[in-house]
């Protein structure tokens, strides 16, 4: 029944020009290799999408089977808060000193210049710290990183999820549930809360 079946599919390849799958030469020798279109994405654009993630990241990132949060962002307020209230108020002091002619216009550039040589590494340093720090939970383990920019200190407190004793969550009133923020604290034991 077999070598029916072979024979019929021989006359029927046969008959409509079709060659057998192990006859047929490597398509590469058959016709050139088709052009395929390739979206690439121009360097420029990979900046700046680079540089929005930077400073917007996502608070909640999913790789696999770990998760990983970042602080909510209302946490980053009081620490940028000094040195962004300094920067507007040496752009509010340059342009209204350039405007009243107080001093030359090189004079009051430089001044600024130099405050914000100092202000925006602050800025920035604030920034980077609240960013490092992270909260993982995988499959196995809870990790709590701790890290200061540059890598100049971090501090690691990992548990497994079976020594978990105790999980309170505390939402600070109606702008905590409005913006989705609150403390959540793991007591474990070994490692405290």
């Amino acid at each position: 029944k077999a070598e029916e079946r072979a024979a019929i599919r021989d006359d029927m390849r046969q008959y409509f020009g079709i060659a057998r799958p192990e006859d047929k030469p490597p398509a590469s020798t058959t016709s050139p290799k088709k052009r395929r279109f390739k979206l690439t994405v121009p360097p420029f654009l990979l900046v700046f999408v680079s540089i929005v993630t930077y400073f917007f990241p996502p608070l909640q990132h999913v790789q696999g089977d770990t998760i990983t949060w970042r602080k909510h962002r209302i946490t980053l307020l009081p620490s940028i808060a000094p040195p962004t209230l300094l920067i507007v108020l040496a752009t509010v002091v340059a342009i209204y000193a350039l405007r009243h002619d107080f001093a030359s216009p090189g004079s009051i550039l430089a001044g600024y210049s130099v405050a914000l040589v100092f202000l925006i590494p602050w800025w920035l340093w604030k920034f980077d710290d609240w960013q490092n720090d992270i909260y993982q939970v995988t499959a196995t383990r809870i990790i709590d990183v701790e890290r200061s920019p540059f890598f100049l200190h971090e501090e690691r407190r990992e548990a497994n999820l079976g020594m978990i004793q105790n999980i309170s969550l505390e939402i600070p009133g109606f702008l905590g549930r409005v913006l989705n923020y609150g403390s959540v604290t793991i007591e474990t034991a070994g490692a405290g809360a």
